[in-house]
């Protein structure tokens, strides 16, 4: 077991920030949100619309009159049936691969950009900790002075302009 120095806690200077307080009130976060939904609809539109297609193909390959058919021919039918099932299915996993993969691009673009904000601030702030608070996590705010969620949107938000000329 290693002695720790508690001692030098003892004048520690702490803040804390509500992280859905900043996804709310973020326009980096708003706009990255927006173009998640929007990138959503775009693909599932696209897969309602294939899937629309290779059901229609489907209901004409089932509907035909077999009965003069060659075995041939059935089994064309059935490969091609097959087939149409197995394309909706990797454009559907296509789809949500993607979908996850943009979310954990704007989750990573996000993280840095509070990251990087927030070392410039602290760098006239000069706290020891600034500590992210989720809604039902493992940290509980004793002092709701020390809340800089505000300081963090009115800054991020400015910075976010800035970056995309004033705007």
């Amino acid at each position: 077991m290693v002695a720790r120095d508690t001692a030098v806690l003892a004048d520690a200077s702490v803040a804390y920030f509500f992280m859905d307080t900043l996804r709310a009130h973020m326009d980096l976060l708003k706009e990255r949100t927006a173009h998640f939904k929007n990138e959503g609809r775009r693909l599932e539109s696209q897969w309602q619309n294939e899937l629309a297609k290779a059901q229609t193909e489907a209901d004409q390959l089932t509907s035909k009159d077999h009965t003069y058919s060659t075995k041939a021919e059935l089994e064309t039918d059935r490969g091609r049936l097959a087939e149409l099932d197995g394309k909706i299915g990797e454009l559907k996993h296509k789809s949500e691969e993607r979908m996850a993969n943009l979310e954990m691009e704007i989750l990573a673009e996000v993280s840095t950009e509070i990251e990087a904000f927030l070392k410039e601030y602290n760098k006239t702030r000069g706290f020891d900790y600034i500590i992210s608070v989720e809604p039902g996590g493992q940290v509980w705010v004793g002092n709701p002075d020390l809340d800089v969620s505000q300081d963090i949107i009115a800054g991020m938000n400015a910075r976010h302009k800035a970056s995309k000329g004033g705007k």
